[in-house]
C-alpha cells in the first residue's frame, strides 16, 4: 500500500482545523450542570458565546545535510529523465514456500521501487495466466488455490497494458488435505 504523506499532513491540518472554525457555546442547565456546545440553544439568555485562544504551533525545522529522495512525480515531472522502475519483487510468500494444511489460501506481497506512478498499474500473475484485473494493490489474497507448484510473477504495466518492469518467477507449493487419504498433504 503506498501512501502519499504531504496529502495525509494537509488533510490532518484539516481535519484539525474545522474544530476552530465552529462556534462554541457555554450554558448551564436547571440542575447547574455547566455544558459546551457548538448549537446555541433556543431561548436561552444564560448562553453565552465562548471565545478560544489560538492553539500552539511550532514551526518546521529545517534540517541540513538531509537530503530527501524524490518522488515518483519529482522523477516522472522532469522530463529529461527517462522513468524507469528498479525493482519490481515478490517479498510474501518467499520462494519455494510451502502452503500446508489448508484450503489453499494465502496472500501474494510484492514491492515496487519507485513507488507506482499514477498512470501504471500492477498484475499478479500465476501459472503465466493473469490473476484477477490490473489494479494499483501489490497485495492479492488468494482462495483455494489447487495443490501442486505454481508459478508466480507480478508485472508493472503502463495504460496501454505494455510490460514495463517484472519480477523474477517465484515458486510456491500448496498442500491440500485429501479425502481420499486423509494422512497424505498433498
Amino acid at each position: 500500500m503506498r501512501t502519499y504523506p504531504s496529502l495525509l499532513i494537509a488533510l490532518l491540518g484539516l481535519l484539525l482545523s474545522l474544530p476552530s472554525l465552529a462556534d462554541i457555546y457555554k450554558t448551564v442547565d436547571k440542575d447547574g450542570n455547566v455544558i459546551y456546545t457548538d448549537q446555541a440553544p433556543v431561548g436561552d439568555k444564560k448562553t453565552e458565546k465562548v471565545t478560544l485562544k489560538p492553539s500552539n504551533s511550532v514551526p518546521a525545522v529545517e534540517t541540513p545535510g538531509i537530503k530527501l529522495s524524490p518522488t515518483t512525480a519529482d522523477t516522472a515531472a522532469d522530463p529529461s529523465k527517462p522513468f524507469k522502475y528498479k525493482t519490481v519483487r515478490i517479498v510474501s510468500p518467499e520462494n519455494d514456500s510451502a502452503i500446508e494444511h489448508g484450503p489453499g489460501n494465502f496472500s501474494v506481497s510484492a514491492t515496487i521501487r519507485p513507488e507506482l506512478r499514477n498512470s501504471d498499474t500492477v498484475q499478479l500473475f500465476i501459472d503465466g495466466k493473469p490473476h484477477g484485473k490490473p489494479g494499483k494493490s501489490t497485495t492479492w489474497a488468494l482462495k483455494n488455490v489447487f495443490r501442486g507448484t505454481h508459478m508466480l510473477q507480478v508485472k508493472v504495466l503502463n495504460a496501454s497494458g505494455k510490460t514495463l518492469k517484472k519480477s523474477k518467477k517465484s515458486s510456491v507449493h500448496v498442500f491440500r488435505p485429501s479425502v481420499a487419504h486423509p494422512g497424505n498433504r498433498g
